[in-house]
C-alpha cells in the first residue's frame, strides 16, 4: 500500500506487468516492467511518490515515480542489488548488494553513495528507525548500525554485531526504559535462523538479549510490536505467543495459544 493508503501496487511471478488499484479495486495504472524476473520488494517512499522495485539478478533497481507515471532505471556500480529499505522520515534509499556493500540514493538531490565494505557477503535483511537510522543484516551473521549517511552510529562500537545466526525479519521499536523515568530506548529486533529473537538496545548494541521459544512451537513466521514494548510472535507450527520486551517480564511468555494447524 502508498502510506497515504489511496492505492495498492502488485503484481504476478512470472509477469512483467505492475499494477496500481485504488481503494474500489479499479486499475489505475499499468507498468511495464524491463524483464520478467522475480518481484522480490515492493516499497513506496515515505511521501507515496516513488515506488522502489527490486527483481532477482536484475543489475539495476527501478524507480516508478507516480506523479509523472515514470519508469526511472537506477543505476549501480555493482549491479548486484539484493535488498532496499525507504526512511521513514527522510529522501533516502538504502540498498544492499551481494557483496556485502550498500548504496544510498537521495530522491531530493537523485545522488547516489556507495558505501563500500559495510558487510563481507550478501544483505539480506534491516530496517529504518523513525530518528533516519537505519540496521542492516547479512548472511556474514553481522549487524551494523548506521546514520542516514551511512556512517557507524555515533556512541555505538563501529564493530558489527556478531551474530551466531542468519539475521532476518528485522524491525526497530521504542520502548519504555527500564528505570521508570519516562525515558524511550530504541531497540533493534532480529530473527535468528528462524528461530530465535534477539533483542538489541541501541545504548549497549553489544549487549543484546536473545529470546528462545519451545521446540513444538516450530519456526517463526512473522512478529511485531504492539502496546508499549510487547511482541506478538507467531509461528509455523500454528502457535501465537505474546511477550514483553521489559526485563522483568521477559523471562515468562504472557499468552501462547495454539489459533491454526
Amino acid at each position: 500500500w502508498q502510506p497515504s493508503g489511496n492505492y495498492v501496487a502488485s503484481i504476478g511471478e512470472g509477469s512483467r506487468n505492475l499494477f496500481l488499484f485504488d481503494r474500489r479495486g479499479v486499475q489505475v495504472e499499468e507498468v511495464t516492467l524491463k524483464s520478467t524476473a522475480k518481484v522480490t520488494q515492493l516499497e513506496w517512499d515515505k511521501d507515496g511518490e516513488i515506488l522502489a522495485i527490486l527483481q532477482q539478478k536484475e543489475e539495476t533497481v527501478m524507480l516508478w515515480r507516480h506523479a509523472e507515471n515514470k519508469l526511472d532505471m537506477l543505476e549501480m556500480s555493482s549491479k548486484d542489488p539484493t535488498w532496499l529499505s525507504w526512511s521513514k522520515s527522510g529522501p533516502q534509499l538504502v540498498i544492499g548488494t551481494a557483496r556485502g556493500n550498500l548504496i544510498i540514493y537521495n530522491k531530493r538531490t537523485m545522488k547516489k553513495q556507495t558505501i563500500m565494505g559495510k558487510h563481507s557477503k550478501r544483505v539480506s535483511a534491516g530496517a529504518w528507525h523513525a530518528a533516519n537510522l537505519f540496521a542492516t543484516g547479512s548472511e556474514d551473521k553481522t549487524v551494523c548500525l548506521s546514520n542516514e549517511d551511512g556512517d557507524a552510529l555515533e556512541g555505538t562500537d563501529s564493530e558489527p554485531l556478531r551474530l551466531k545466526n542468519d539475521p532476518s525479519m528485522m524491525q526497530f521499536a521504542d520502548i519504555k526504559g527500564d528505570g521508570g523515568d519516562g525515558t524511550r530506548e530504541k531497540l533493534v529486533s532480529i530473527v535468528l535462523g528462524e528461530v530465535t529473537l534477539l533483542l538489541c538496545n541501541l545504548k549497549e548494541p553489544q549487549k543484546p538479549t536473545e529470546l528462545a521459544f519451545q521446540p513444538k512451537y516450530g519456526t517463526i513466521k512473522s512478529y511485531a510490536w504492539f502496546g508499549d514494548g510487547y511482541l506478538v510472535v507467531g509461528f509455523s507450527q500454528g502457535y501465537i505467543v505474546i511477550i514483553s520486551s521489559q526485563m522483568r517480564e521477559m523471562s515468562e511468555e504472557l499468552s501462547s495459544v495454539k489459533y491454526h494447524r
